[in-house]
């Protein structure tokens, strides 16, 4: 949800300047990626979560690390599945 919130707002450079189209840009995305959650009451809350996503001003794309390093988890679940002393052995080996 954050990756694609800022892939808008690079895209989208004229709306994103304007903080309100932020919020709802925001609140869209948060409907589309965390369904089922009901806001009801706190809609305010839903459409001004990004301001306390840090960051999204500080680090630009941080999230995107989090889903690289998901992959190389896979990976070495996959080896594992396979040769498990091999894949401990080749982890341990990419960690040095």
């Amino acid at each position: 949800m954050v990756d694609a919130f800022q892939h808008w707002v690079y895209e989208s450079h004229a709306a994103a300047s304007d903080p309100d189209k932020c919020d709802a840009m925001w609140a869209e995305l948060w409907d589309r990626f965390m369904i089922g959650i009901n806001y009801t009451g706190l809609e305010a809350d839903k459409r001004n979560g990004w301001h306390r996503k840090r960051h999204i001003h500080r680090t630009p794309f941080y999230y995107v690390e989090y889903g690289l390093a998901q992959l190389g988890a896979v990976q070495v679940w996959s080896n594992a599945l396979h040769d498990q002393a091999e894949a401990v052995a080749c982890y341990r080996k990419a960690l040095s």
